[in-house]
C-alpha cells in the first residue's frame, strides 16, 4: 500500500512565494554591509588619553588621515598626531595617569600607548615630530622604563631615568632637552 501524502491547495500555493522569500532574504544577507570581526575601528579603541585643557587651535589627526578638533575632554587615541596652532597648546591626562603639555606650533604623534596594567605587555611610543613638549611619565614609566620610549623626529630616542623632562625642536631645527625631576638618556 503507498500511502501518499495530501497537500492543501494553500500549500501548494505559497511554495513558489516561500521559495520567492527565501531569495530575497539570502541576497540581502550578501549584500548587507557586515562587519568582520577581524576588522577594527579606532573609536573601537579604549582612549588613550583624554584632554584636560586647549588654547587656541588643537586638532588630532587619526591613523586613517581624518581630523579633529579637540576641547576638554577630548580622547587622544593610539595613532593619533596632535597639532596645535600658533599661539596654542594643549594637555592631557594618559590612561596610565601620565600628564602630556604641548607647545605653540607642534605635531606629537601617540605612536604607541599600551596600557593594562600589565608590566610585561604595556608600552609607551611617543614621537615629537616639531615643537615641544614636557611630560610626567604615568605608571608605564614608572614601573618599566624600558617600555617608554620618547622619539624626536630627526634627531634622537629618549630614555627615562626619571618622570619629568622636556623635549622642544626650535625653528633654526636645533633639540633642546630639560630634566626637571630625574635624567633622561638622549640616544640614536
Amino acid at each position: 500500500m503507498n500511502v501518499v501524502p495530501m497537500q492543501h491547495s494553500s500549500q501548494k500555493a505559497l511554495k513558489p512565494f516561500h521559495r520567492l522569500w527565501v531569495c530575497l532574504v539570502t541576497l540581502a544577507l550578501t549584500l548587507s554591509p557586515i562587519p568582520s570581526l577581524s576588522q577594527s575601528s579606532t573609536q573601537e579603541l579604549p582612549p588613550a588619553g583624554q584632554v584636560i585643557s586647549t588654547v587656541g587651535e588643537v586638532i588630532a589627526r587619526d591613523a586613517n588621515g581624518d581630523d579633529r578638533s579637540l576641547r576638554r575632554k577630548s580622547p587622544i587615541l593610539e595613532g593619533d598626531t596632535l597639532f596645535t596652532g600658533p599661539n596654542s597648546s594643549a594637555q592631557i591626562r594618559m590612561s596610565d595617569a601620565a600628564l602630556i603639555s604641548l607647545k605653540e606650533d607642534t605635531a606629537f604623534t601617540i605612536i604607541t600607548y599600551q596600557y593594562e596594567e600589565e608590566i610585561e605587555t604595556d608600552s609607551v611610543v611617543l614621537e615629537l615630530v616639531e615643537g615641544g613638549f614636557r611630560t610626567i611619565t604615568g605608571a608605564v614609566g614608572s614601573q618599566n622604563r624600558e617600555a617608554y620610549e620618547a622619539r624626536v623626529s630627526g634627531f634622537a630616542t629618549i630614555g627615562i631615568r626619571g618622570t619629568d623632562f622636556e623635549v622642544t625642536i626650535s625653528p633654526q631645527g636645533t633639540m633642546f632637552t630639560g630634566v626637571y625631576d630625574g635624567g633622561t638618556r638622549v640616544f640614536n
